[in-house]
């Protein structure tokens, strides 16, 4: 009925329900502010741990192929010696022809 006088919002309530929702929705941003900083020093740690080791993995593999070349390199020099050595002696044999 438009003569009956509407009544007052109670605005204080308002600004209470207010508060009160934001205060619980900053609780919890809070709480999921600091899960994301524990799981990025997780992370960060995982990640550190990581890269030393794959480091490591990366030098052994260096060093096994450094290995490798260099039996290569020793194997390599021994046939050439040998056939220097095959070669001095037909030529010493030929000399004496």
């Amino acid at each position: 009925d438009p003569s009956e006088r509407i009544e007052d919002f109670n605005w204080g309530e308002l600004e209470d329900r207010y508060h009160e929702a934001m205060d619980k929705n900053i609780d919890v941003e809070q709480q999921l502010t600091e899960e994301w900083a524990n799981l990025m020093n997780f992370f960060s740690i995982w990640q550190d741990a990581s890269k030393h080791h794959e480091v490591d993995r990366s030098f052994r593999r260096l060093r096994t192929r450094m290995a490798h070349v260099q039996n290569s390199e020793e194997n390599l020099e021994k046939t050439r010696n040998h056939y220097i050595h095959v070669v001095k002696a037909f030529e010493s044999a030929l000399d004496l022809l």
